[in-house]
Parts: structure tokens; C-alpha cells; sequence
């Protein structure tokens, strides 16, 4: 240290050294303390990325959220330090190194996500093509001299010409991303970009400032499966230039062709089945969001396939080591299951036990919230076993129906032994509906999901898994118990509903609400809640501009027409059958 003196004021200045600031934690560019996070601190701050006081046995902020807290045991804490230690110093290898599923501790989790989460303007133009979209994210071609620029209502992007874009963005992406423009060309690039800076949050409910493992898990994939990445590029062309545009259809194309290049003659190692879900989960799920109404649900049976082949769930997550990212595709497969028209009449792909097993650790805060159910896991479980009993109730059902129809021309039909068929029929109806009626009102959001929601928001996330348990009301009273429409049990949840979804289609989390939307609509059966629900699906696709919407308002109007004074419960995955759709409702 050394001193100096200014000549004007003769005020003493002191000059410290490097190592004295080093030494002392002090910035040299700010002259200030540095901010260092804890690598202590308990899970709850580290997941949300607050900076925990680390008092015990809980800290400053599960304290205040009256959430429980939990710490890793410091001998955890230092062996993970020195794992990370040892990858950072570790030479960077040449080539395609495999990369295996990432654990709940992965260290790759963290730079992808500090990556992907850099916010920028996003802005793309759309390829020209037929200018017959404009109900969805879509642009009418505009002038060669003067391209399009949209700007969309409670948006904070446009879609502009790729070398504008390239100017306003940093040279952050260049490192990690580079790999690849090995493969995709510059606006296949630029699509994946916008498809994780935007698209993963309109179709996704999680706190942005949460881990989306959507975009973890499928960005880990992309670099070790080709096919996966270039499904990343078709997600961009579905938004920005539509479901019908010759840009998604070359991208799906694309991404088809290196499916078969990489996986057509090979023996499928554990690695391999896990890159093929991914696949098949991001193929399914760009169907449902182009309206698709007939190849997607191929890709979703064979999802289940897939994982069924490890023989259980708990053998899949054995394999992928206990993975988040395992435990988000069995998760992912869940929420495309109890939407599915399928599933009505054939049961869900998985049982709800299979489904539950990956989190039925209370205490586990590490997989945090997840992107497409929130904290409603539980009540999704529950919608898991509502259909699978309804599959077999109503099969029981539709032969009792045939047989009693049949019973005046055939002679040979037992009418006691047919009558006591029907009563037992009743007794187990009258015995299920009460089962999963209590299930469904004991449920409540978990507390390691919803801490992760910020104080702001939790009322909303509340009011969505209110809306979903009366969802499973509603298939309760209706698909398990046969009560009409116009049943005052009926009656009562939908207008309860209705005032739920008042709020959910008005905030964030109105990419969940189709479901129960569809649900409110085979319930409707005066005129005038009709519409009602017209006008809220309509205030719905103002905002969420998914085709698939398109879709499940169709199947509502058709219930309508079949059904116009309430007196029938209507099978919506039979009215789909008919219409040779099978269709999930997000």
C-alpha cells in the first residue's frame, strides 16, 4: 500500500494494490464489496436464486413463506464444489462428446440456463407463405422493400428481419450455442433462439425465474441428438410462421430424415431410448400445437412405449440416474395422457401410480416447479385415475346399454341375471364416484412445488388448481356417476368455474385453462352460458394463440348440437372418434 497526496485539496488518497482488493473481496470495477452467492445455503433460496441468511434450522425466507426449510449436508456440498472444480479444469474435448442425462445436481443445468434465460429482444420475420393465419402468431407477407414488423399485444418482442437481429443481439449466445450452426442454418439458428426466449414461456406456466426443465432437459438432448435440436428449429417455425407453412413442414421433415439417419439400423442403448422420448415428446407436442388431430398421438403412444420397455418407471429413473430430467418426461407424458381424447376410452398410457412414483418424496425440494402442471401434480393424479375408472365404467356401461336394447329381440338373453349385471354396475359406479370425489377434495398443492412461486403470483396458481379440481368434479359427476347437464350438481361447479376462469385467461397462466374451458362447455346447456363460454374462448385465443384452441372449441359445438337441452352426457372423446380426430386439450 502507498499514499499519495492531491495537490488541490491535500486530502489523502489511498491507493490499494490488487491483491489487497482481492483479498478484501472488493470489485476493481465498482470499488465495492462483491456479491457472492452461498454455496450453503438452503435448497429453497438456491432453487428460487435468492440470496439465503442461512440461519438454522430454517432461514429468513422459509421462515416468512412458512415453507419447510432444507439444507445439504456441507460433506454434499463439498464434493460437489469439487466436481465442478474438477470439469472446469478439465480441457475442452473436440467433437461430438456424448453427454448423459443430467442428474439432480447436474452441473450442466446451470450454464444452459444462464444462457437461455439472457433476455434480449427477440425478433423474427416470417418465411412468406400463404397469408391464411391470422388468428394465430402469424404474419401476412409483407412488402420486399419494407418487411413485415408485427408488434403483438402484452408482448415484448416483433418480428423483424434476421439482420436486424443480429445487430441487437450479444455475443453471449457464441459460445455455447455455436455448436449449433454446425447443423442449422442461420435461420434455423434464430428459431431456436426465439423458441427458448419465447415460446417456452407462453406454453409453459412456471415462474420465469425458476429452472424450466422443458428447456434444460430438450437443450441438453439437442446437443447430442440431432434430430431433437432441428424439432427445437420446427418449434420456432410453428410460431412465427404457422402450422400450415412450408417452413415447419421442411423443419419436421428435417428433423424426421435425421431420426432415421442416426437410429434406423442401430441397437438402442439406455442413452438412445431416452433421446428417442425426447423426440417423440417434442414431435407430440408440436402436433397438438399446430391442431393436428392425427399423427401426434403416434408419437405419444410411443412415448409410453418406450419407457414401458425399461419394464417400470422406477427402472427408467434407475437408469437415468434419478435425473431431473427423466423425471420431467414422465411428467411431460402425464400431462399429454389426462388431456388425450384417448385416454377416455383406452385408459391413460401409465397407471397414476406409475406417474406419482418419481415424486412422491414431500420433502424433495431439487426438481422444483414443473413447466407445464406447476403445483397441481396431485390433482392431475387424480385426473389419471378419474379416467382410467371411467374407461372401465363406461365399457361395463355401453354393453348393459346393447344388451338391454337387444333383450325384447333375443330370446336367449337372461333378463334376472341381466338385471343383476346393471345393479352391480350401480353399486360399483355408486362406489367409485365416491372415491374419487373424496380424492378429489382432499387434494391440496404441494408445499415443495408451490414455494417456488413467487408471493405475487401464488393466488393465481391457487385459482388454477381450483379450477382444475373442479374439473375432475365435473368428470365425477358426469362420466362417472351419468349425471346430466342440467343436473344441479353439474350446475353448480360450472358457474363456480366460470368465475375462475374470469381470472386465468386474464393472467400468465392461461395456457392451462383449455382443459377445463372443454370441460365447462359438455356442462353448458342454457343459451346463455353458452355465450358466455364463447365469449371467454374467444378472450382466450386473443391471448394464447395455439391452433389447437381452434380444436377443442370445434368438439364443444358439436356436444352443443348432440345435446341441446342438457339431457344427455356427452362422451367428448367419443365425438372426436366420430369426427376421426383424437385430440389432447392444451
Amino acid at each position: 500500500m502507498y499514499t499519495t497526496l492531491q495537490a488541490n485539496s491535500l486530502k489523502q488518497i489511498v491507493v490499494r494494490s490488487a491483491d489487497d482488493l482481492n483479498q478484501a473481496n472488493i470489485s476493481t470495477v465498482t470499488g465495492k464489496p462483491k456479491r457472492t452467492r452461498s454455496k450453503t445455503g438452503c435448497l429453497c433460496c438456491r432453487m428460487r436464486k435468492k440470496k439465503c441468511d442461512e440461519q438454522r434450522p430454517s432461514c429468513g425466507l422459509c421462515t416468512t413463506r412458512g415453507i419447510q426449510c432444507v439444507y445439504l449436508e456441507l460433506a454434499q456440498v463439498k464434493s460437489r464444489t469439487s466436481l465442478q472444480g474438477i470439469s472446469e479444469d478439465a480441457p475442452a474435448s473436440s467433437g461430438s462428446a456424448e453427454i448423459l442425462p443430467e442428474t439432480s445436481i447436474a452441473p450442466m443445468d446451470e450454464p444452459i440456463e444462464a444462457v437461455l434465460d439472457t433476455k434480449v429482444p427477440v425478433k423474427l420475420e416470417p418465411e412468406h407463405g400463404p397469408a391464411e393465419f391470422d388468428e394465430f402468431l402469424f404474419l401476412s407477407p409483407g412488402s420486399k422493400d419494407h418487411p413485415a414488423e408485427t408488434e403483438f399485444p402484452n408482448q415484448d418482442y416483433s418480428l423483424v428481419p434476421l439482420d436486424k437481429q443480429k445487430a441487437m443481439q450479444p455475443n453471449i449466445l457464441v459460445e455455447p450455442i455455436d455448436p449449433f450452426r454446425l447443423i442449422l442454418d442461420e435461420r434455423g439458428y434464430q428459431l431456436v433462439y426465439f423458441f427458448h426466449n419465447e415460446i417456452i414461456h407462453r406454453i409453459c406456466i412456471s415462474p420465469k425465474s425458476c429452472q424450466n426443465h422443458f428447456a434444460s432437459t430438450f437443450t441438453g438432448v439437442s446437443y447430442r441428438d440431432e434430430s431433437v435440436l432441428r424439432l427445437l428449429a420446427a418449434w420456432g417455425a410453428l410460431f412465427v410462421d404457422g402450422p400450415n407453412s412450408a417452413s415447419l413442414k421442411s423443419r419436421m421433415h428435417e428433423a424426421d430424415l435425421s431420426l432415421q439417419r442416426f437410429y434406423s439400423n442401430k441397437v438402442l442403448d439406455d442413452q438412445d431410448k431416452f433421446n428417442l422420448i425426447c423426440f417423440h415428446l417434442n414431435a407430440a407436442g408440436i402436433g397438438v400445437c399446430s391442431g393436428d388431430t392425427k399423427e401426434w398421438v403416434h408419437h405419444h403412444r410411443k412415448c409410453g412405449e418406450l419407457i414401458r420397455g425399461f419394464g417400470s418407471t422406477k427402472n427408467f429413473l434407475a437408469k437415468m440416474n434419478y435425473s431431473n430430467s427423466a423425471k420431467w418426461v414422465i411428467s411431460n407424458l402425464h400431462y399429454n395422457d389426462v388431456m388425450s381424447s384417448e385416454s377416455l376410452k383406452h385408459g391413460t398410457l401409465l397407471t397414476a401410480e406409475e406417474y406419482g412414483s418419481p415424486f412422491k418424496d414431500e420433502t424433495d425440494y431439487t426438481y422444483g416447479i414443473d413447466p407445464l402442471q406447476g403445483c397441481m401434480h396431485l390433482i392431475f393424479l387424480v385426473l389419471c385415475e378419474i379416467l382410467q375408472s371411467y374407461s372401465v365404467l363406461s365399457s361395463v356401461r355401453r354393453t348393459l346399454n346393447e344388451d338391454s336394447k337387444n333383450v325384447a329381440h333375443d330370446p336367449s338373453i337372461d333378463i334376472n341375471l341381466l338385471n343383476s349385471r346393471r345393479s352391480q354396475h350401480y353399486k360399483e359406479t355408486e362406489k367409485q364416484g365416491k372415491r374419487l370425489w373424496a380424492k378429489v377434495e382432499a387434494c391440496k398443492p404441494r408445499k415443495n412445488q408451490e414455494c417456488f412461486i413467487e408471493p405475487s403470483q401464488l393466488h393465481n396458481h391457487h385459482t388454477l388448481f381450483e379450477a382444475f379440481r373442479n374439473t375432475c368434479k365435473l368428470y365425477v359427476l358426469m362420466y362417472i356417476r351419468d349425471l346430466p347437464p342440467r343436473t344441479p350438481e353439474v350446475q353448480g361447479v360450472l358457474l363456480e368455474t366460470f368465475k375462475l376462469l374470469d381470472v386465468l385467461i386474464e393472467c400468465d397462466l392461461r395456457a392451462a385453462v383449455t382443459k377445463v374451458m372443454l370441460l365447462c362447455g359438455l356442462a353448458c346447456y342454457k343459451e346463455m352460458d353458452r355465450i358466455e363460454l364463447r365469449h371467454k374462448f374467444t378472450r382466450l385465443q386473443t391471448y394464447y394463440k395455439v391452433f389447437n384452441v381452434h380444436n377443442v372449441r370445434h368438439i364443444v359445438e358439436q356436444i352443443w348440437i348432440a345435446n341441446p337441452d342438457g339431457l344427455l352426457t356427452i362422451d367428448w372423446g367419443e365425438t372426436c372418434e366420430k369426427m376421426g380426430w383424437t385430440v389432447a386439450a392444451f
